[in-house]
């Protein structure tokens, strides 16, 4: 098993960094992730992603029809997009990314990602990572079907 731990670091802003557990090698330079609760929802202007999830797991799943669909797929959306960028932060950098390279080499179920924080609002936001891991899953297939070609 490969295992990297996104690491928080620090707050004001909150920082993370990846460190490769073999041998605690650590990404330079800490990124920031986007706080679900500051990331937008389309069409929410008043909102936001931490809200609208709520609203998504609590109320639309008990009666997921007409007329919230289109709320519920931008809320889809907006996880995705998050998800995107919290992947992006980590590893769309030398070391992050060499790191994950590293990690998969011989394939994806020999990575295991472990999230490490003091901080339990890290913890609750890092949930949203369990959310959007097939739209992370998907962009590093995509990601690795580019780097072959």
């Amino acid at each position: 098993m490969n295992t990297l731990i996104i690491q928080h670091i620090g707050t004001n802003p909150d920082k993370f960094e990846v460190v490769r557990a073999k041998d605690n090698k650590v990404s330079l330079p800490a990124v920031e992730i986007p706080s679900p609760s500051e990331f937008p929802v389309e069409g929410r202007p008043d909102s936001n992603l931490s809200r609208e999830l709520l609203w998504y797991i609590e109320s639309f799943l008990d009666y997921p029809f007409d007329p919230d669909t289109d709320v519920a797929d931008r809320v889809q959306d907006s996880l995705k997009k998050w998800g995107e960028a919290a992947f992006n932060a980590l590893f769309d950098n030398r070391d992050g990314g060499k790191m994950l390279d590293d990690a998969v080499r011989d394939g994806y179920e020999k990575l295991h990602l472990k999230i490490s924080s003091d901080d339990p609002r890290i913890l609750s936001r890092m949930r949203y990572l369990h959310f959007s891991a097939m739209s992370v899953r998907k962009i590093m297939n995509n990601a690795l079907r580019i780097k072959q070609q």
